[in-house]
């Protein structure tokens, strides 16, 4: 159905297993990679490293040079990004290029998980490059309301699970609400 309306395409790294799920859903392939450089720089509860964080900078420039490079030839009309790297980087080429930028934030940006350094940043990113925010929570939507990010951007869109698909098999599987004296109407989390 969406492929009628939508020419969808991924960016994604090739040698990723995202890569072969997508390979089957006909969506067009791009080859995108982050470096594992930028998996190495960790701040909670730290201050920033300065020569530490250097390499990982590099490895945004590139990754920004690279998202550029895909969307000239490509001309998206709106980039949707699933990960905090993803975020900074897309948000930064949709300004540069005029197209949209819509973050799937999945994490909790909460100081139990990250530095003030990177709360800041990605307060100040995503109230500056993100058009859109969607997150899958009421708890997390607070948190972004918290954080300073305009609720005007934000939307909770629930993750898509059937639930009378799984109420039924798990109830008659395991029976658990009986045995923990639960009623039928008060849901299990």
């Amino acid at each position: 159905e969406s492929s009628r309306h939508w020419q969808v395409v991924a960016a994604v790294s090739f040698s990723s297993p995202l890569h072969q799920r997508l390979e089957k859903s006909g969506a067009q392939l791009v080859n995108y990679q982050l470096s594992s450089d930028l998996n190495q720089l960790r701040l909670v509860n730290q201050r920033f490293p300065l020569f530490k964080g250097m390499k990982p900078l590099r490895s945004i420039y590139q990754a920004i040079r690279d998202l550029t490079g895909i969307c000239r030839e490509i001309k998206p009309d709106i980039l949707v990004s699933c990960t905090n790297k993803d975020h900074f980087i897309s948000g930064w080429v949709g300004r540069r290029l005029g197209i949209p930028s819509v973050w799937w934030v999945n994490d909790v940006i909460h100081p139990d998980f990250f530095s003030v350094t990177i709360r800041t940043i990605f307060r100040w990113l995503a109230c500056r490059d993100a058009d859109h925010l969607i997150t899958v929570s009421d708890f997390a939507m607070r948190h972004l309301i918290e954080l300073g990010i305009p609720e005007s951007k934000i939307q909770r869109i629930h993750n898509g699970i059937p639930i009378a698909t799984y109420r039924k098999q798990s109830e008659l599987r395991f029976g658990l609400k009986a045995k923990l004296g639960i009623s039928e109407d008060n849901p299990i989390i």
